[in-house]
């Protein structure tokens, strides 16, 4: 059975249902994981070009390649989820 707006109505489109919080979490895991990576990617790629010219110190370019970590991704992701839970957006903690 097809559907037959009201009048005034335009066609609706597909209703999704809402995500659960653990997919919230889990989605916001998943974000704060890709922008850990690509910081992580773009300190190394630095750190590479200062350390090919000469104006890095060796344990500087050795704490640039240290990997991230679970803790790392945690932290960024709760960093995130402060910023969408607070209810005052412009003192986001």
């Amino acid at each position: 059975m097809s559907h037959i707006p009201y009048y005034g109505q335009t066609e609706s489109k597909s209703v999704t249902q809402p995500k659960n919080g653990y997919e919230i979490r889990a989605q916001l895991i998943e974000v704060a994981k890709d922008y850990v990576e690509k910081q992580a990617k773009a300190n190394i790629d630095y750190v590479e070009k200062m350390q090919a010219l000469g104006k890095i110190q060796l344990d500087e370019y050795v704490q640039a390649l240290k990997p991230y970590t679970m803790v790392d991704i945690m932290s960024k992701a709760q960093e995130m989820y402060n910023f969408v839970s607070c209810k005052d957006k412009g003192n986001a903690k």
